[in-house]
Formats: structure tokens, sequence, C-alpha cells
């Protein structure tokens, strides 16, 4: 019964009568069929063809449409594949059979595609593939097989050697056998990432003269040889090991990424890397960085490691090109820059220690590159309560990011409020902090509240006061375009006023701004009603008694 639902699935496959022409076809009214003068292209991905056996196909039309030369078959539920599946199909270059839940692929299946290109058979259930089937695809020159169950790294893809991308990741494998990979001369692309891997063997990367790119992140490695790589490599991932050493000799890379290993110190072997652009070494133990010169290093993430102070080798002279710099998640106490640094972004969250940021602690950073301005992002710092107005003094900002923190109050003077067009001169963000929206906040409400309505509405959100008791958990956006000093005034907020400048805020622009009801009004409300209700209460019994008198004196006279 099984094998007769998949004969049907079969012949639900042939689009190729439509590519003569039938308007009959139903195969291509389910799939996307199109074409060129030479080659046809069926996409049938997603399509669930497995479901719709009214379909009754002839298997020998795949014989009579040899320009087949791409075939999406992915996200259709296979769980197997006929044999004669691709017979005759001698054109095809491009495959697709992932998503689907194939545990093996039948010896013979691939025998007639003498000319594919690019194979795809990731995610699938496949533990190995038949060393028949590597023998024929010789031409191969892309090959996915990403997360399926592979536990080793089949020593016969050495076969392949044309390929030029090779994927394996997500799959369970432990180790690579001695000069399995060695023939592949030609790859430039190879992903070993998510495996268990704790060896790379010997004659395997170092034979691969034309490889570009290597992922070996999340893997079991430890060590790295520097005889290990060839010197072709440009991007490197080898983040989520235990690995204690820098890999030497490369000196063409130009991208490194070895976050959250065990790398306790970077000495001078830094400085082979003479073209490189990014280095991620977040989530290590490093406690400072080298006095290298990297002449061409764009980014550099040292975030989560064990820094008490942002190092003062990180500077212009050693780093001329920095752009980025991500110093989150240190045990920093005092954020101060000492050295002179052209960046463009400094990114600082969660520096657990950071209790105030002092007068001109940033003032050594500007950005003498094209845009001119520092994105700077203090946030998430539970700490941080105070920051001092004069903190980033002579810093061109083009945004500012202090959402998250524990400040309660802040200085206007620590923000450039206009440029030449009367809008903010630049993104404020100062949501999730428990301000006291007591007076010395009030310019908040009188400058920065106006500005950031016209020009970063969604900065409004979650800008609320924590204090005082009758203004918390009220969003500042609640009191736009107010004439009062209301954060000046002591006494309770009326409802109505609320209601009635509120109003005025909704007629008045297109954009929605939600417009809460704080705790205190509800609280107003609810007593006002209970009072009206008493007044009434009362003006009843005594008309009543006042009836009932009335009615006694009448019955006298």
């Amino acid at each position: 019964m099984k094998g007769h639902r998949y004969w049907n699935f079969i012949g639900l496959l042939l689009v190729t009568c439509n590519l003569h022409g039938s308007a009959e076809c139903s195969m291509c009214e389910t799939c996307i069929c199109t074409s060129t003068d030479s080659a046809w292209i069926v996409n049938c991905q997603g399509k669930r063809l497995e479901d719709n056996n009214h379909h009754r196909f002839d298997l020998l039309m795949f014989d009579e449409e040899p320009r087949l030369s791409v075939l999406n078959l992915a996200e259709n539920g296979m769980n197997f594949l006929p044999t004669d599946m691709f017979t005759n199909l001698v054109n095809l270059e491009t495959l697709n059979l992932s998503r689907n839940h194939l545990q093996e692929i039948p010896e013979t299946a691939f025998d007639q595609l003498q000319s594919l290109t690019d194979l795809d058979l990731s995610h699938n259930n496949l533990t190995a593939l038949p060393e028949r089937i590597i023998t024929k695809i010789t031409k191969l020159q892309r090959l996915n097989l990403s997360q399926n169950q592979l536990s080793v790294l089949d020593p016969d893809l050495k076969l392949l050697t044309n390929l030029t991308w090779l994927d394996v990741s997500h799959n369970n494998i432990q180790s690579l056998e001695n000069g399995s990979l060695q023939s592949l001369t030609q790859l430039e692309y190879l992903d070993l990432s998510f495996n268990r891997i704790d060896s790379l063997g010997e004659n395997n990367v170092i034979h691969l003269t034309q490889l570009a790119t290597l992922t070996l992140n999340n893997n079991h490695l430890v060590y790295l040889s520097p005889h290990e790589f060839p010197v072709s490599i440009i991007n490197l991932n080898v983040g989520y090991n235990m690995i204690t050493n820098v890999p030497e000799t490369l000196i063409n890379l130009q991208t490194l990424d070895m976050a959250y290993n065990e790398i306790v110190e970077l000495n001078d072997n830094l400085l082979s890397l003479v073209r490189v652009e990014s280095l991620n070494f977040s989530g290590n133990k490093l406690t400072d960085f080298p006095n290298v010169k990297l002449e061409k290093l764009d980014t550099l993430d040292l975030s989560f490691n064990k820094l008490s102070v942002v190092p003062e080798t990180i500077k212009n002279e050693n780093l001329p090109q920095l752009s980025t710099l991500v110093i989150s998640g240190n045990p920093i106490r005092e954020l101060k820059f000492n050295s002179k640094l052209n960046l463009h972004w400094l990114i600082a969250r969660s520096l657990e220690l950071v209790e105030s940021i002092d007068e001109d602690a940033l003032s050594n950073l500007d950005d003498e590159k094209s845009e001119g301005c520092l994105n700077l992002i203090i946030s998430q710092n539970k700490r941080l309560t105070q920051i001092d107005a004069n903190a980033f003094r002579d810093v061109n900002l083009c945004s500012l990011d202090l959402s998250s923190n524990n400040l309660s109050s802040i200085s206007p003077g620590l923000i450039k409020l206009q440029n030449n067009t009367g809008l903010l001169k630049y993104s404020v963000n100062l949501q999730s902090n428990p301000f006291h929206c007591d007076c010395p906040l009030q310019w908040m409400l009188v400058e920065l509240i106006p500005k950031l309505y016209d020009a970063y509405p969604q900065l409004l959100d979650d800008l609320k006061c924590a204090s005082p008791p009758d203004r918390k958990d009220m969003r500042m956006i609640h009191w736009y375009k107010w004439k009062d000093q209301v954060f000046c005034e002591d006494s309770q907020i009326l409802v109505s006023k609320v209601v009635v400048e509120a109003a005025g805020v909704m007629s008045q622009s297109s954009q929605t701004i939600k417009i809460e009801s704080s705790t205190g009004m509800l609280a107003a409300l609810i007593g006002a009603a209970v009072v009206l209700s008493m007044l009434v209460t009362i003006g009843i019994v005594s008309a009543r008694r006042i009836a009932m008198k009335r009615s006694r004196r009448n019955r006298r006279f």
C-alpha cells in the first residue's frame, strides 16, 4: 500500500507533461514550472505532493523531457526515494530534497544524474551516503548535508574533487578521519559547526589551499595547531569550543570569531593578523588587550570577559580604523576612556559594577570618519544611577541609548536637543528608567518630549515616571503640550485635565499615542463616585423625612 502510494507520487512529479505545452497538465498547476531556451525549472517546494494521489501520469514522461535542469522537491514529507525516480535526467543540474523525512538514499537513485552540480539533502534523517551514489555525482560542486544524523564524515567524499561548497553542520560527527578531506583542493567553503568534533585530524584542512571560509563553532575543540590551517582562510569561526590559544600564520584572515572559549591572554601572536577587520573574543577570560597594531581592524568585541577597566592599548595609534567597540558584560567599575578613539559605535551593556559616569569620562571618543558621529549605547546597567552633565562633552553623538538603567534623573546638559531644523539633533532613548518626575525633570516635558514625539515617537512607549506616588507608572506623553509646570506641582493631577489634554493630543496628530490612566486617577474617579452616591442617598433620606413631617402637620389641621 505504501509503495503504491509513492508510485502515484512519482507520477505526480512528472511535470514534464506540461513542458510540451499541454494546458491540461495539473502538475504545473500545483508546482511552479518555468523554462528557458535550453532548460526547464520545476519548483514543487512545500506542495505536499504525497497527498495528491488522485493524479496519475506515465512514469516515462521523465524520458520525454531531458531538458529538466532544476528540480525542487523540498518540504514534501517524503520518507523514501523509489529507485527509478530520476531515471534519464541526464541534464539535471540542481536537485533539492531538503526538509523531508529521508532515512536513506537507494544506491542506484542517482545513477543517471551525470550533470548534477548542486545537491541539497539537508534537514532529513540520513545516517550515511552509499559509496555508489558518490561515485556517480563526481561533477558535484555544492553539497548540503546539514541537519542530518551523520556520525562520521564519509571518507568517500574525497572522490568529489570538484566540490567548492560543503555543509555538514548540525550532525553528530565526532572526529575527522586523517586525509578524508585532503583531495578536496577546490573547496572554498566548509561548515562543520554544531557537531562533536574534538580534533581536525591530520592532512585534512591544511591541504585545502582554496579554502576561504571555515566554520567550526559549537564543537569540542581544545587546541588549534598553527599547522592545521591553510593561509588562504579569510573567515574563521571557532566560537563556543574550549580553545585556549589563537591560531597563528593566518596572514589573509579578515574575520576571526573565537567567542566563548577559554582564552585567558592575548599575546603578540595577533601581530600576524595583518589583514584582520573583525575580532570577536566575547565570552572568554581576558583581563587586558595586547599592545599591538592592527591597521585594518574595524570591529572589536571584548564583551563578557574579565576587564576591570577599558584597556589603554585600545587607541588610535594601535587601531586607526577601529569603528565598533563592544565592552558589555565586563566587571568594569569606571566607564572611562583615557586614550583617544575615533569610534562610530560604542556598546556598553550589562556593566553590573558601574554606578556613575563622571565628567569628561567619554570626552576622548569622537569620530572623524565619513559620518562624523558616535552611536553610544549605555544600557541595561542596573546600578547606573548618575551621569554627569559633562560626561559626553565634546562627543559628537548621532544616537544615544541610555535605556534600562537605574537613572532617576538626568541633566538637560547631557543631551544636545536641537540642530538647525529645530528637531532633535539625534535619537535619544531614555526608556525603562525609574525617573523621579519632580521639578528638575520638567525640562523633559518642555523640551525633550515634543521633539521625540515629532521625530522618534517609538521612544516614548516606555518613558515613564516611577515616582512620586501620584505619578507612578504614568507615561510622560500624558503631559504632551501642557503649559503648566506639571512636575513642579505638589497637588494631585486632576483626571479631567488629563482627558482634556489627551483629546487635544489625539486631534492634532495622525500618529497614535496611547494615553493610559494611572492608579491615582482611577482612585480619584472611584472616590468621586462614592461621594456622589452618598450625597444622593442623604438627599433622598432628607426629602422623605421632610415629606413625613409635612404630612403630620396636615393631619392636625
